[in-house]
């Protein structure tokens, strides 16, 4: 695909990316405001004047959020409440019981000797098949062994077989 068209289709897709993100942001907001007006029409069929709260983030430490989880309250509202309280101090420590918790690329250096002996114990295996190998290579392969071996029987005709092997007089008549 030339350059041109490249560019043109990978354009292309990144309108339809953010179309589709768009249309997925819209999706929420209209959900949330259905909610929000769910509610609000919950609460004026059974007369209840809307509950008055404070804002999430003006509450201190320690302070109660337990009127943001009582049934009428906008769930927008009870969802920005709970990220208040979860983002307090209190709630936002680790405890170092996580396992995920740790920074498992900053290793500590191996000293050169604990270094090499890490490197024999790892490849040990690969050692032996390397020393097998060679031992195979030094020995010569049994075609070359046969080669160098002459075979007595196939240099010099036997004249003693070849005559046994011929029919006498006696037991062609």
């Amino acid at each position: 695909m030339s350059g041109f068209f490249k560019r043109w289709q990978e354009r292309k897709s990144e309108v339809a990316e953010h179309e589709r993100v768009e249309a997925i942001e819209q999706a929420q907001q209209q959900a949330d405001e259905q909610v929000r007006a769910a509610a609000e029409a919950e609460r004026e069929a059974r007369g209840d004047a809307p509950i008055e709260l404070p804002d999430p983030e003006s509450i201190e430490q320690g302070g109660s959020f337990a009127d943001f989880l009582k049934e009428g309250v906008d769930p927008a509202t009870r969802k920005q409440a709970l990220r208040a309280l979860w983002s307090q101090p209190q709630y936002n420590q680790l405890d170092g019981l996580v396992d995920y918790g740790h920074d498992y690329a900053a290793q500590p250096l191996l000293d050169g000797d604990t270094a090499a002996q890490l490197t024999q114990s790892v490849f040990r295996h690969v050692k032996k098949a390397a020393d097998a190998l060679e031992k195979l290579d030094d020995q010569p392969e049994p075609q070359q062994q046969l080669a160098q071996q002459s075979p007595p029987a196939l240099d010099k005709p036997d004249t003693k077989a070849d005559a046994d092997d011929k029919p006498s007089a006696e037991q062609t008549s």
